[in-house]
This record gives structure tokens, C-alpha cells and sequence, in this order.
């Protein structure tokens, strides 16, 4: 304490009497004490060491406590300064004891902001802070003024952060919020809730809501089958296959591009709410003209069994035009006039066979009125061309009307006609073998068929004809009964 005294007392005279430098082992002291070629040495029983007093208690010092082995700097009496501990070597600021091993230990007392700010000078400077292991294993953080972006390098820049939020993994110019580049992911949780990549390639992401799994959802990953699949509480709702690049929705394993199985009683449901003036579509399906086999554009099945009690339909469609002044079609079906196959607008299939006493089995079954603008064959599909309806086949109904477009054979009763003798008609048939006016079989067969309309006109003719022969006939025999009764009567 005397040595302490007496420096004190040395530095306060000289610059306050003599307001001089004080050299020590030099003559030229170029500072107010200038030590050359010298050390000095405060020895003290206690733990203070040099303290410089300001005004009041208010002090900064520094002083060596032996028994922690800390050298210490406070200001104003507060221990937890800058302390400095020589044989292990470690630096704290604002704190008083290490944790563990920790070379360098920061702490603020600030409830905003606190901790350490390294800067450099200019706009290009990369301030950092980097770690090593054994000089071998070495990685830092910095700043980079340049981007204006924090990096990670860890033998390569490893993490990216942007001024604008765009985070970069394994890449340094994120173009989104998360941009991650690389072939490999592995991000694990031990209960089983977040993982990406895993020994079996399995990516599941979990939220729990009350309770032990209830309202989990899910999203994981089967490298097996190389699935992406969705789910919801106990069910896998949306699966996405990698190879085909199929899409299921309420199955594992869809068959086509997009495989829906529901146990709801609506499946799937398209509303369109475009109110502009193009073509509205609530749904368009289209297949190309690649590949060589059967094309559909809709294929749909519907399936009964015992228990079902309403009707089935393979599809079901609806037109409501409400106010609209317009056509409305429930289907409309167009076949492209391109290729050499046959062409079906509609093309329907039903079982041949009538399963009991009271149903049956149709291919269409309409209600209502039916229109077809062009020709329709049943029975062959060749059918006769020129007629607009062609049936192989027989036809029954209760009746038929054939609307004539020629004169109806009236004109037969008309004092005009030439009726033809029936010498002439006999003569006619023998050499002809068939009545006059009447096709023959030859051109029968040659026609592929009778015309019903025509046919009954020139049968009608026939049979007029055949009517004014019996009045004739009868008029002769009326004339000789009469000549006979007048013989007899003589």
C-alpha cells in the first residue's frame, strides 16, 4: 500500500506542480511518465490491485484477484467488467465465472439489443467470426457488403441469407424465400414428427391438435414405391407417384393419371364460375391421336348389386339453360370427319341377354323426344345408304304411316285411265312373269328391297284396277242372267 501510495503521490505532484513529463530511466520522458528499459511491479497482500479514482466512490481500476486467478477491469465498483483469467486463458465481458470451458463469454445487461458487432471498413468489407478444431476442421460466418448478405462456409459456402429474406442452402443466390440445392436432404426429429430423408427415404411432416394424434396430418415419402403421399388422421388422403407421375386421391396405388376412390357419395365435383365470353368448361378431356390402341375420351362404369334399390347410371348428364335463349344439349358428341375407321359420336354397349321376366337390358334408353338429323341403322352397321332409316331385321308396331309424296292412285277410277284388257294383262304376265307395273324379283334383289310406300301405291293400283275388272266381269254376268231368264222364259 505505501508503493501505491507513493506513486499516487509522484504522479500528482508532477502534474500538478511541476505540470511536466516524469521520465524514469530516461531524460527526454516524451509522455507524462515514461518508463524505459524498466518494469514495474505493484505487490499487494490484498486482492486490489491499481485503482484510479475519480470522483466520489465512483472509480475505474484494475486489480488481480490470486485466489480465482482473474485479472480484472471494473468501472465503477462493477465486478462484472472485463475479467481475465491467465492460466486458462479465458476473456469474459460482463460476466464473472466462464460456463465450462468457453474461451471467450459475453453477456449484456441491455434488454434490447446486446452481444458483440464486428465492422469493417467499406462497402465490400466481409466481417466474420470463424471456428477451428485442431487447425484442421475450419468454418466461419460473415457478412458479405458486396450482396449484402450473411454466409456460412463450412468447406464451401454452405447457407445464405439475403437483405431481401431469401434463404440459400448450398447455394448463394436464393431466387425464392427457401432455395435448397443439392440432391440430398436429411432432416430428422426423434419423435417422429418432421423428418426429410431417412435410411428409407421417408418424408413426413406432422401436426397434432388435442390429443395423442388427433387431427394429425401428414406428408411423407416412400422410397420403395417412390410415392409422395398426403394424409389426414388415420387416412392417406392424396398420393403422387414419381415414375408414372400419377395422382390418387383416397389410394395408395393409382392405376391412372388420376385415380380417385371415395367411399363418399359424391366424388368428385367441378364448379365453374367463369363469367367472361369464351367457352366455359366444366370439364374438358381430351386423348391424343398417339399410340395404336381403343381411345376414350370418357370411360365410365357403374356397378350394382342385391342390396341396391335406386338406378344405376354409367353417367348422368344435365343441361339447364334457365332464361337462356340458346339450344341445350345434356351430351353433345362430335366425331372428326379425319381417318379411314368408323366413327362413333356416341357409342353404347349392353348386355344381349335379359337377366329375368321383368328387366331388361338397353343400350339407349330415352325419355322423350328422340331427333336424328342423318341415317340410322340397326341391326348392320353397313346397313343401305340413301335412307334415313335402315333395319336388318325384323320390325313390329301397332302401326305405320308412310307419308306419300306422289299422287295416290285414285287416278285408276279416272275415264281417262287406260285400263288394260285383261287379254293384254295375261299376255303381259306370261311373257313377263309378274304383274304389270310391278317390280319384278330380279329388281327386287337388284334394289336390295321394296319401298313400302311405293309398294302399297302400286298394290293399291293393282288393286283398284282389279276392282273395275270385277265391276266389268260382273256387269257381263248380270247381262247373261238376264239373257238366259228371257231364253228360259219363251
Amino acid at each position: 500500500m505505501k508503493t501505491y501510495y507513493l506513486l499516487y503521490f509522484i504522479l500528482f505532484t508532477t502534474s500538478t506542480i511541476c505540470a511536466q513529463n516524469v521520465g524514469i530511466g530516461t531524460n527526454n520522458p516524451e509522455e507524462l511518465l515514461h518508463l524505459q528499459n524498466g518494469n514495474i511491479r505493484l505487490e499487494s497482500t490484498l486482492l486490489n490491485g491499481i485503482e484510479f479514482f475519480q470522483r466520489g466512490n465512483l472509480k475505474t481500476g484494475i486489480y488481480y484477484n490470486p485466489l480465482r486467478d482473474e485479472l480484472n477491469f471494473t468501472k465503477n465498483s462493477n465486478s462484472n467488467g472485463l475479467i481475465f483469467k491467465p492460466q486458462s486463458g479465458q476473456l469474459l465481458l460482463g460476466r464473472n465465472f466462464p460456463i465450462g470451458a468457453e474461451v471467450f463469454g459475453i453477456r449484456s445487461n441491455s434488454t434490447s439489443y446486446g452481444g458483440m458487432y464486428i465492422e469493417t471498413l467499406g462497402t465490400t468489407g466481409k466481417p466474420f467470426l470463424g471456428y477451428a478444431t485442431d487447425s484442421i476442421g475450419r468454418m466461419w460466418h460473415y457478412y458479405d457488403g458486396l450482396s449484402e448478405s450473411w454466409r456460412l462456409y463450412n468447406k464451401g459456402e454452405r447457407l445464405a441469407v439475403l437483405s431481401n429474406g431469401h434463404i440459400g442452402i448450398n447455394t448463394i443466390d436464393p431466387k425464392v424465400l427457401m432455395h435448397i440445392n443439392g440432391n440430398e436432404w436429411d432432416l430428422q426429429s426423434t419423435d417422429g414428427v418432421l423428418m426429410l430423408g431417412s435410411a428409407t427415404n421417408r418424408m413426413a411432416f406432422g401436426i397434432a391438435v388435442d390429443g395423442a394424434g388427433a387431427g394429425t396430418g401428414r406428408i411423407y415419402s416412400k422410397g420403395t414405391n417412390n410415392r409422395l403421399i398426403l394424409g389426414g388422421g388415420d387416412k392417406d388422403v392424396l398420393s403422387v407417384t414419381g415414375t408414372e407421375g400419377r395422382v390418387g386421391i383416397g389410394t395408395n396405388d393409382p392405376s391412372y393419371t388420376l385415380d380417385i376412390n371415395t367411399e363418399e357419395s359424391r366424388g368428385l365435383n367441378i364448379n365453374n364460375n367463369y363469367s367472361g365470353a369464351s367457352s366455359k368448361y366444366g370439364a374438358r378431356i381430351e386423348s391424343s391421336s398417339l399410340g395404336s390402341g381403343p381411345r376414350y375420351g370418357i370411360y365410365a362404369s357403374a356397378y350394382g348389386n342385391s342390396a341396391s334399390n335406386g338406378n344405376i347410371y354409367g353417367g348422368r348428364f344435365l343441361a339447364n339453360p334457365n332464361s337462356a335463349n340458346t339450344d341445350a344439349y345434356g351430351v353433345y358428341s362430335q366425331v372428326s370427319a379425319t381417318g379411314q375407321g368408323n366413327k362413333y359420336a356416341l357409342y353404347t354397349v349392353a348386355s344381349t341377354s335379359q337377366p329375368s321376366t321383368n328387366a331388361y337390358s338397353w343400350s339407349i334408353y330415352s325419355v322423350g323426344n328422340s331427333y336424328f338429323s342423318n341415317e340410322v341403322r340397326i341391326g348392320n352397321l353397313a346397313g343401305v345408304s340413301g335412307y334415313r332409316l335402315s333395319v336388318d331385321g325384323k320390325i313390329i308396331g301397332e302401326e305405320l304411316m308412310v307419308r306419300m309424296s306422289d299422287n295416290w292412285p285414285d287416278y285408276v277410277f279416272d275415264e281417262s285411265y287406260g285400263l288394260m284388257s285383261l287379254e293384254d294383262v295375261d299376255q303381259f304376265i306370261n311373257q313377263n312373269k309378274h304383274l304389270p307395273g310391278i317390280p319384278s324379283a330380279s329388281e327386287v334383289h337388284a334394289e336390295g328391297g321394296i319401298q313400302v310406300g311405293e309398294t302399297n301405291r302400286l298394290l293399291l293400283e293393282k288393286i283398284e284396277e282389279l276392282t273395275l275388272y270385277l265391276i266389268e266381269q260382273n256387269k257381263r254376268i248380270r247381262q247373261l242372267e238376264d239373257s238366259m231368264i228371257k231364253k228360259n222364259s219363251k
